[in-house]
């Protein structure tokens, strides 16, 4: 959503504010999405480099951490406490990882390359799957706030080569008779045959 074209620079970029001179300085005040914005400078040198950075962070977009915490506030309200905070630390690792990336920057190669790495690291497939979900949600959120024009994390797959889950076998009944026959430390031989 460009403010203004980049033709529209030097004299042409006041053209149709609200003008006012103050003692100190200018306040040019423009209607931007249905909102009043005031640019004030005590030159108008200093007031149009105000509305040049306004209209290129305006362009950038949104940080991806910035996408994500509002992300996260905005699903609090529909998961249960204990399911955001399985997300707490996804999101603050992904946060991290993409310090200072604007969401509009953040493609599918950068996403199926931090699940890659985290495969490489011997995560297994459930924790990946859990920043997938950081990655996806956020993406979808920011879509619908019209952050970006689509979500590019529905083009990522999950790492065929992650860790499954740790299965553990049964103990065997010579297992199971020996914990029985060396009952010295209270329950605790219990408690590991049981797990």
């Amino acid at each position: 959503c460009a403010l203004w074209s980049s033709v529209e620079l030097g004299a042409n970029l006041f053209s149709g504010f609200n003008t006012v001179v103050y003692a100190s300085g200018f306040s040019y005040i423009r209607v931007i999405d249905g909102k009043r914005v005031a640019f004030r400078g005590k030159t108008d040198a200093e007031v149009e480099r105000k509305m040049i950075e306004f209209r290129e962070c305006k362009q950038r977009g949104k940080l991806l951490s910035e996408v994500v915490d509002e992300w996260r506030e905005a699903h609090d309200k529909e998961v249960s406490f204990s399911t955001m905070r399985a997300y707490t630390a996804p999101s603050k690792a992904v946060t991290a990882r993409h310090k200072g990336l604007y969401v509009k920057e953040l493609t599918a190669k950068d996403i199926k390359e931090h699940l890659n790495e985290l495969a490489a690291a011997d995560y297994s497939i459930k924790t990946i799957k859990k920043y997938y979900t950081i990655y996806r949600s956020a993406l979808q959120y920011a879509a619908e706030m019209g952050y970006v024009d689509s979500n590019v994390a529905v083009n990522v797959s999950m790492p065929k080569f992650a860790k499954k889950a740790t299965v553990r076998d049964p103990a065997t009944e010579d297992e199971e008779k020996r914990i029985r026959d060396n009952i010295d430390l209270w329950l605790l031989p219990y408690f590991l045959l049981m797990t």
